[in-house]
């Protein structure tokens, strides 16, 4: 597998707009267009997951000090089950190795309509170097449990930090 930076000139940018729009309901997403203008910016940075050349999977996060917000994470349905996401986590976990890692997943609510596969999202990350420690967070107008890097706990704070950076605009 190759991981490459995809910059806002890529030739992958339509690929990697059609995954991002397919992975993640309206309700969930930031504008894309206000995606590129943060990379642009340096607040933000889009990683795509290569096999045999082809765009499988894609990553968008932003890094403030020593604390790392995976924003997006998502394989291309196309190329689910196959282990890519696996080794795209692995390779965050090592190359970040002294940052505390954050992402969110929806909150496991039973009565959601996407009960099953929130417990699965969760359980995956449980499975790849992730931690969870009953921080929760309200992004976008919806809940989300907070999961960190396991060994290097992240709070709310932690995810407030990283927040204030990226939308802060004079830096």
């Amino acid at each position: 597998m190759d991981i490459q930076a995809i910059t806002t000139d890529s030739d992958e940018l339509a690929h990697l707009k059609a995954i991002y729009l397919d992975s993640f309901p309206p309700e969930e997403r930031l504008d894309f267009e206000q995606l590129l203008a943060k990379q642009q910016a340096g607040k933000g940075r889009f990683l795509g997951f290569y096999k045999e050349e082809a765009l499988v999977g894609m990553m968008y996060y932003a890094e403030y000090e020593e604390i790392l917000y995976i924003f997006y994470f998502a394989i291309d349905s196309n190329h689910q089950s196959k282990g890519y996401g696996k080794q795209m986590l692995a390779y965050m976990l090592e190359r970040f190795s002294k940052h505390k890692i954050i992402l969110l997943v929806e909150e496991i609510d039973e009565k959601a309509d996407n009960y099953a596969q929130r417990v699965r999202r969760k359980n995956f990350y449980l499975r790849n170097g992730f931690a969870e420690n009953a921080q929760f967070v309200v992004a976008l107008g919806n809940d989300f449990e907070m999961l960190h890097r396991q060994g290097r706990p992240a709070y709310v704070s932690d995810y407030e930090k990283v927040q204030t950076y990226y939308y802060r605009d004079d830096q």
